[in-house]
């Protein structure tokens, strides 16, 4: 049975990184990771894969800071 894959999804904000309550599969793009940050409340104006981490990393406007 083979064993399917889920990457994590990392929020960077001015205040820090902190992982998303959810993983993407494997197969995900960045544009399935920014409608998913979306759902949940998240601006992400940036979204990239990070080969270190195997993590996408998406960098979002915090609009309570912004305010």
């Amino acid at each position: 049975m083979p064993h399917r894959r889920r990457r994590h999804v990392l929020i960077e904000t001015r205040k820090g990184r902190r992982k998303a309550p959810f993983t993407v599969p494997e197969s995900a793009s960045a544009v399935e990771v920014s409608l998913r940050l979306r759902e949940i409340g998240w601006t992400p104006y940036k979204v990239r894969f990070d080969t270190q981490l195997q993590a996408w990393i998406a960098l979002v406007i915090d609009w309570q800071r912004a305010a």
